[in-house]
């Protein structure tokens, strides 16, 4: 997500800044805003999957050397019945007797973990229940956003919080994570005048 950033371009009035590894705050006028830094990277992913897989723009990354996993009959089952989802998002694949062979991935997770990945998306205890979402898109789109969403606790350059905060807020829905958790906090003059009545 930050490759299109300019590293050696200066950035103008950075208001922005890290706390604790886990929040991003920024000003808008005269309030204070204060973003859940995971929180908030799911809602980018979740929207860029859910948008990819309706549209069917997603791109691929082969991969240099495939990857083969073992499959157990559960997680064949799981394949099967999310296949045309993650294929539509960007996963490439060939599925053989016991084993699926990982040709391509979406370019976003290219550089991580993709068994852990593939596997997180076959678990046994992998819930693809359409009752409690819109669709199965919906459900799939939900799940690899958290799996590969920054976690808290995790340092974050000044271009990787400015990444966030302006791929956050040209969102749809910027104000909830795909699991309808608050992302983000704002605090105006009002809100702080109240902590300095005395002073």
């Amino acid at each position: 997500m930050f490759d299109k950033i300019d590293n050696n371009k200066e950035i103008d009035s950075p208001k922005i800044f890290q706390v604790s590894n886990k929040y991003i705050v920024t000003t808008s006028g005269s309030s204070l805003i204060i973003v859940n830094q995971s929180l908030a990277h799911q809602r980018i992913l979740y929207e860029q999957f859910l948008k990819s897989s309706i549209d069917n723009t997603s791109k691929s990354q082969k991969l240099i050397f495939p990857i083969e996993l073992e499959l157990t009959k559960s997680k064949e089952i799981t394949l099967t019945e999310i296949k045309d989802v993650i294929n539509s998002m960007g996963f490439k694949f060939i599925v053989k007797k016991n084993s699926v062979i990982i040709n391509a991935v979406p370019p976003i997770i290219y550089n991580n973990s993709i068994e852990e990945i593939f596997e997180d998306l076959l678990n046994d205890n992998s819930s693809y229940n359409i009752k409690e979402s819109y669709s199965l898109s919906d459900l799939v789109a939900k799940k690899i956003s958290k799996l590969l969403s920054i976690k808290n606790g995790k340092p974050l350059k000044l271009k990787e919080q400015q990444a966030i905060i302006n791929q956050l807020f040209s969102c749809k829905e910027p104000k909830l994570s795909p699991s309808n958790k608050q992302i983000f906090v704002t605090l105006d003059k009002k809100d702080l005048d109240k902590n300095f009545l005395n002073g």
